[in-house]
């Protein structure tokens, strides 16, 4: 069987909110809040569209320029990880996420 690339993208975003869930189990009735760095191309979409449905509240941190709108049902967060990082500050999330192939970048 040939698996297509996005039904590998859904899986490993799947996969993600599975393990953060479980991992976040001890708080009954809160609604769990996810991160994500980027969200709006590669696996961002498919990682939001499954947080949603599963009741995350998402938040996405970008650069504002492929969707400047933002998405619906998501916060937007302007910024920049290779410095702009104002829009984050003094706020914590259960789970973040990100896809960018550059740790130092990620922390």
């Amino acid at each position: 069987m040939r698996l297509s690339r996005r039904t590998i993208l859904k899986a490993g975003a799947g996969t993600v909110l599975a393990l953060a869930a479980g991992r976040l189990m001890a708080h009954p009735g809160h609604q769990h809040t996810l991160l994500i760095l980027g969200g709006t191309g590669f696996i961002g979409p498919h990682l939001t569209e499954l947080a949603l449905a599963r009741g995350w509240k998402v938040s996405h941190f970008n650069r504002g320029k492929r969707d400047p709108d933002g998405v619906e049902n998501v916060e937007t967060l302007i910024g920049d990880r290779k410095g702009q990082l104002d829009s984050l500050k003094g706020r914590k999330w259960d789970a973040v996420a990100s896809c960018s192939i550059s740790p130092r970048t990620t922390r």
